[in-house]
């Protein structure tokens, strides 16, 4: 793959960066693989509904938790609004959370953005965690059930925690607005974080839903208070994006 033409390499420390595709603000990310050059670099091409929600719901504060985040675009674009959340950055992939990390350091936002580098799961304990590549910047890695001996990649046991066990003992600010984007682990995340869900002062979801789960997902955000505002999807074979309101809640203009 050819690099973007806006490629470059910062001198102090070596280290090539990439406009992020953002016309509100100047952001930069680390590029060390195709992924992060090719894909996270055009996050918001990618996905045009997740920046317009950010935009219109976190640019008044609160606290947003950003629920796979990979290397941190859309975290970034959150603290970059007029009046920015506090962000949770959860990105459980050693390699891309070290590209997370780089990320916020890069861009001055470390009083903005916390990284947490772990897996959410429905239960905390010890999973599994299977990776589908070691690049920086890639996706659809999997908490595994079992062992697969055909899988070839590399498979860790990792500390896997609940979203509720978390927010009690790091005695985390509950969220105002969750993005929720961890590659068909989703419905198992939600189990995990009922008294999150509920409570009251958590008025807004944007969840990637893998086709099999969208039904189950919903069914759970109903009863834990949600209606479906939206949905979008890049490609008819793409899991489709969820983006939910607070019961009785009006969206922000």
């Amino acid at each position: 793959m050819t690099e973007p033409s806006d490629t470059h390499v910062d001198t102090k420390d070596a280290v090539p960066t990439v406009a992020l595709d953002y016309p509100a603000a100047a952001i930069r990310l680390v590029a060390t693989s195709d992924a992060e050059r090719q894909i996270r670099s055009r996050a918001c091409h990618k996905e045009p509904w997740t920046v317009r929600w950010i935009e219109a719901e976190l640019g008044a504060g609160g606290v947003f938790y950003d629920v796979g985040a990979n290397v941190g675009a859309y975290s970034l674009i959150a603290a970059m609004q007029p009046t920015p959340p506090a962000v949770f950055a959860f990105e459980p992939g050693f390699r891309t959370f070290s590209s997370l990390c780089d990320n916020v350091h890069l861009n001055g936002c470390a009083a903005a953005i916390t990284p947490v580098p772990l897996a959410l799961a429905g239960q905390s304990g010890l999973r599994r965690f299977r990776f589908r590549t070691l690049e920086a910047g890639q996706s659809r890695h999997r908490l595994a059930p079992a062992p697969d001996q055909r899988w070839k990649g590399l498979t860790q046991h990792v500390p896997v925690v609940s979203l509720d066990d978390l927010v009690t003992l790091c005695a985390l600010p509950l969220p105002t607005h969750l993005k929720l984007d961890v590659d068909g682990a989703e419905l198992e995340v939600l189990q995990g974080a009922t008294t999150t869900l509920r409570h009251a002062g958590l008025e807004s979801l944007l969840v990637e839903i893998d086709e099999d789960l969208w039904e189950p997902v919903l069914t759970l955000l109903d009863h834990a208070g949600f209606t479906l505002r939206e949905q979008h999807q890049r490609k008819p074979t793409a899991p489709r994006y969820a983006i939910l309101d607070r019961r009785g809640r009006s969206p922000r203009p």
